[in-house]
């Protein structure tokens, strides 16, 4: 990704986009605005920065951003084939394929890759991730990393075969979406609304998976399913804390979980958008409010809703009840409600819970640790 600041906003954006894209392939692109003004142009390059374009930018502020994990995309990728789930559907039942086979046939035409390499690229490195980032805890593999200020709750939970409120299902479930947040030395971290690599959806799936006796094939087939919502979402808004609140990352991987469980268990493709559209609207409004110091609070909180509520929501869909609104109306209402949100709500530390005079406590002794570590 290529990042050109202009913090003046002096530069014809348009412009130069044009002029970097007659020296080097670009795959996709836009414009950030600041509040307090100025601008940035990105550019998803298809190949690295050529003498060409670095000519172009003599005299610009710019920057690189280097992917975590292997894109998936080139320049033989095609129109994006949906960005609703009625889009998806109507496609599945005009071409008389299930709701997977058309969400690869979106990824191939987004990375313009072949069917076998899509579905080899999923298996052999996403399911693979997903697995161990699950059971590396679990098989004893590592042991987990906890800091002075990282959230206790794994080992609360690995306690929770002594919870008689909770089914043998969510107990599992917690376990091993809080075996994959946790911190673990040499196991792949990508932030992001599925949170850690896409632990807390994968920690359900495989949750139900092992209570209903189920393959890693079928996993596979969620996994495509879970991808089809994330893309819409992605499509639609900018589903991050610092953008739309927390919506954007616990309710979108509740979305993209409760639609995969209703895919594990041979739900129907409206029963999937009932389940998605359900975790959305249940989750619109919510703040990005970690409290700095605050071991994980209100986050912890709100992954346990990803845990539970996704299986609750697939099994509401999957006993017909409406969720009154499509999908992708409910993104936008999300999209539009976090949007407008005060901005110390939205990943600053300031508002929502971090507000609360604990909270400051809380942050201020993190910032005394960090001091006396010298962090700070």
């Amino acid at each position: 990704m290529l990042c050109i600041f202009d913090d003046e906003d002096c530069l014809d954006a348009e412009e130069l986009r044009h002029t970097i894209a007659e020296a080097a392939p670009v795959l996709e692109s836009g414009i950030s605005r600041k509040e307090t003004g100025g601008k940035m142009l990105w550019l998803k390059m298809g190949t690295a920065l050529t003498e060409e374009v670095k000519n172009t930018l003599a005299g610009c502020s710019y920057g690189i951003m280097k992917p975590i994990v292997p894109v998936v995309t080139n320049t033989d990728k095609k129109e994006q084939l949906f960005d609703s789930m009625a889009q998806w559907r109507r496609l599945a039942e005009e071409q008389g394929k299930p709701m997977v086979d058309v969400a690869i046939d979106y990824e191939m035409a987004a990375s313009g890759w072949g069917r076998d390499r899509v579905i080899g690229y999923m298996r052999d490195v996403i399911l693979k991730t997903l697995h161990r980032r699950v059971y590396a805890i679990a098989s004893g593999e590592i042991v987990p990393d906890m800091g002075r200020f990282d959230l206790p709750t794994y080992e609360t939970i690995g306690r929770a075969e002594k919870a008689p409120l909770l089914s043998p299902l969510q107990k599992k479930a917690l376990h091993y979406v809080f075996s994959a947040r946790v911190q673990q030395p040499g196991i792949l971290n990508v932030p992001g609304p599925m949170g850690n690599g896409g632990g807390f959806m994968a920690g359900v799936l495989f949750a139900v998976k092992e209570e209903f006796g189920l393959t890693d094939e079928d996993i596979l087939r969620a996994l495509f399913i879970a991808a089809g919502i994330g893309a819409i979402c992605y499509t639609r808004t900018e589903p991050t804390g610092e953008v739309i609140g927390c919506v954007g990352e616990c309710g979108v991987c509740t979305a993209m979980t409760a639609a995969a469980v209703v895919e594990l268990l041979q739900g129907t493709p409206e029963q999937m958008e009932a389940a998605a559209s359900m975790a959305i609207q249940a989750s619109v409004g919510w703040p990005c409010d970690k409290i700095p110091g605050g071991m994980g609070a209100p986050c912890t909180f709100r992954i346990m809703f990803v845990a539970m509520m996704s299986l609750t929501y697939a099994q509401m869909a999957l006993l017909g009840e409406p969720a009154v609104l499509p999908f992708h109306e409910a993104v936008d209402a999300a999209g539009a409600a976090g949007r407008a949100m005060h901005p110390d709500n939205l990943a600053t530390g300031r508002g929502g819970m971090c507000s609360a005079p604990t909270a400051r406590q809380c942050k201020t002794c993190l910032n005394q640790w960090r001091k006396a570590q010298g962090l700070a």
